[in-house]
């Protein structure tokens, strides 16, 4: 099944809000508005759904 656009934002999001919300708990619980943390959980989001929307559109 190919993806659709719904469900690779839904990738996105997904990968997104667990990197930053595992970030926060295991490196400082106290900073929840890190610049850092939050450009790194949305660059691993995105590298996460790009992964998927490119190898999702393989056919077997």
């Amino acid at each position: 099944m190919a993806p659709t656009m719904k469900s690779v934002f839904g990738m996105f999001v997904a990968f997104s809000v667990t990197i930053y919300v595992y970030g926060n708990i295991m490196a400082d619980f106290r900073n929840w508005l890190s610049l850092p943390l939050i450009l790194v959980s949305l660059l691993i989001g995105c590298l996460a759904a790009s992964l998927y929307y490119r190898f999702g559109k393989r056919k077997y």
